[in-house]
């Protein structure tokens, strides 16, 4: 089972392998322009792109988003999340391959736009891995085209995401940021997906509002039957008390022929 990543810095501004440069430019529109969807980014092994699934060449996850961030020195750093299947994960664990190095293409698509095509992984350093990236850069079976260039490698900050899954309610909030927060213009299709995911959020605050009356009347009706058995152990106490001042049965009767209570006086 492939695991999430959390956001690390796969690259920076600056010289690419083969002496060309990656402006802070291309960062930005990497950041803003990479859709898994609209094409995705996947990690290779020393950038070769092996065609069996069985070969240690395979993929080993894919890029799920990108972030742009200034990191110090008047420069930025292009951060990510990853899907790693877990043989990367377990290398990463094992201490290899724990450098990475993107895959720039400049005018994705005839766009003008730079944007991020794949993801190496190495175990060499910028300062120590720069001639054999240069080696894969120059093999066109290792690039998507000509054009396409390889970033020096960075240490990664490999951490894997918490897996918490995230609460109706948090979840539908996270859907209406990211709705609201979209750049494209709100199209009908979008103001109803608003309103939707507003319906969901209100549904659920009326779900939590009816469980927390139902505790409020719960706790009324366990309040009044304490009430109702305290009252009840009282008139318990007082009729005891009365039956405990009776005498215990019926007193034995006067025998007969007995002394009545008259007495007769006799000189002797």
């Amino acid at each position: 089972m492939n695991q999430k990543t959390k956001l690390f810095r796969i690259a920076t501004e600056g010289k690419s392998i083969d002496g060309r440069v990656i402006p802070r430019e291309w960062i930005t529109q990497m950041a803003a322009t990479f859709d898994p969807k609209t094409y995705g980014a996947r990690i290779w092994l020393e950038h070769i792109r092996g065609t069996l699934p069985e070969s240690p060449y395979k993929a080993y996850g894919d890029v799920l988003a990108l972030e742009a961030r200034d990191i110090g020195g008047g420069k930025q750093g292009l951060y990510a999340q990853l899907d790693a299947t877990p043989e990367l994960v377990a290398m990463n664990k094992a201490s290899q391959k724990v450098y990475t190095s993107i895959e720039v293409e400049p005018d994705f698509a005839g766009t003008g736009q730079a944007y991020l095509v794949g993801l190496g992984v190495t175990d060499s350093p910028a300062s120590l891995g720069t001639e054999r990236l240069a080696f894969s850069a120059t093999h066109l079976s290792r690039q998507l085209s000509e054009t396409t260039l390889f970033s020096p490698a960075i240490a990664a900050d490999f951490a894997l995401a918490d897996e918490d899954s995230p609460s109706l309610f948090s979840a539908a909030l996270d859907k209406l940021n990211k709705l609201l927060s979209s750049k494209q213009g709100k199209t009908d299709k979008q103001f109803g997906d608003v309103a939707q995911v507003l319906e969901s959020v209100a549904e659920g605050m009326g779900d939590l509002n009816e469980q927390l009356g139902d505790v409020a009347s719960l706790k009324d009706s366990v309040s009044r039957l304490e009430t109702e058995l305290g009252e009840a152990r009282e008139e318990f106490r007082k009729h005891k008390a009365e039956l405990d001042r009776q005498p215990v049965g019926k007193p034995r009767p006067v025998a007969v022929g007995g002394n009545t209570g008259q007495f007769t006086v006799t000189d002797c």
